[in-house]
C-alpha cells in the first residue's frame, strides 16, 4: 500500500504488479517538496518521473484538465473493475461516482461531462479509464 498526504491530494492505493483486480498497477500524482509518502507491505516501489502528455486514457491518480487531458465533452468509462471518479472545478464538486465496467445498484457504467481547463480529476482503484470525446 502506498499513502501520500498533502494539502490538495491524498493517495491511498493498493499496488499490484499485475492487473489482477486486487490493486492498481500504477498511480500518477504530482509530488511536491514537503509531501509525505508512506509505503507499507511492499518490498520496493518504483517512482518514475513522467512528462505531461495529453491522453484520453487515464489510471488511478490525480490529473489536471489542460495539462493531462484536453478540455472538451467526454463519455467516461472503464473496461474492467470499479473505482472512484471524482472531479472538481475550483472548490465545486462536478462528479462523485463509483465507475464500473458492470451494472449494479451501487455504480454507474459511464459518466458524460464537459471538462474545462483547470478542472481536477481524481481516479482511485482503476487501472484504465477511457475518456471518449462526444
Amino acid at each position: 500500500m502506498i499513502t501520500m498526504k498533502s494539502y490538495d491530494r491524498f493517495v491511498n492505493e493498493i499496488l499490484s504488479s499485475k492487473d489482477d483486480g486486487f490493486g492498481v498497477t500504477r498511480v500518477t500524482t504530482d509530488i511536491k517538496a514537503g509531501d509525505k509518502i508512506e509505503i507499507m507491505g511492499l518490498n520496493s516501489v518504483q517512482f518514475t518521473r513522467v512528462k505531461n502528455v495529453k491522453a484520453n486514457t487515464l489510471h488511478s491518480g490525480y490529473w489536471t484538465v489542460g495539462k493531462d487531458i484536453a478540455p472538451g465533452k467526454y463519455k467516461i468509462t472503464t473496461p474492467k473493475g470499479s473505482g472512484n471518479l471524482i472531479m472538481f472545478r475550483g472548490k465545486s464538486l462536478l462528479v462523485n461516482e463509483i465507475l464500473s465496467s458492470k451494472s449494479d445498484k451501487y455504480s454507474v457504467k459511464s459518466v458524460t461531462t464537459t471538462l474545462k481547463s483547470g478542472d481536477r480529476i481524481q481516479i482511485a482503484g482503476l487501472n484504465k479509464v477511457n475518456f471518449t470525446r462526444k
